[in-house]
């Protein structure tokens, strides 16, 4: 018994890179679209910057967190502004990854005649790309990223406006402490 439980112990430790921390800071621009389901207006070009952290759990599995600043518009007749709180897990393989998780989007939702209502996204996320090393501890992230998002304005009664749908090419980068 003693020797499977120490075995296990060191099974776990070869896995995590020791001499780099667990904790690293991201920066990253998308562009896209957002595509609702419902609305007449419902293709939007979509830019979004962000800032984020990781925590990661060892060499393959980290937790993503931040905040992101996204800007859809569709020319003059309407426009959204969304501030992006998501919540990820990834997973990393030598320089490719894939990710998934929630988020929400509190917002704004301008209209051409001067319309503008406070609106909530909520929805669930996932993202492909791989990772350009740059140093040991600095790498640029290219992929791609799709957020599935249930719509609700803010007004009263609050009701569900939309489905909606964003695609996004994504390109970032990653400092590990």
């Amino acid at each position: 018994m003693l020797v499977i439980l120490s075995s296990s112990i060191t099974f776990v430790s070869a896995q995590d890179n020791s001499s780099v921390s667990k904790f690293s800071i991201t920066a990253h621009a998308n562009v896209g679209h957002r595509v609702g389901l419902f609305m007449d207006d419902n293709l939007f070009g979509a830019v979004e910057v962000g800032i984020g952290g990781k925590y990661h759990f060892c060499d393959h599995w980290s937790l993503n967190f931040g905040l992101d600043y996204m800007f859809c518009g569709n020319g003059l007749q309407r426009k959204q502004l969304f501030l992006q709180m998501p919540i990820q897990l990834e997973y990393q393989l030598e320089h490719f990854y894939v990710n998934g998780g929630f988020y929400v989007l509190p917002g704004f939702d301008y209209s051409s005649v001067g319309n503008v209502d406070v609106i909530c996204s909520i929805g669930a996320s996932l993202g492909v790309g791989g990772r350009i090393t740059l140093t040991q501890r600095d790498c640029m992230t290219i992929g791609a990223q799709v957020l599935q998002n249930i719509d609700i304005e803010n007004i009263k009664p609050m009701r569900l406006s939309d489905f909606s749908e964003t695609v996004m090419l994504k390109i970032g980068y990653e400092h590990r402490f």
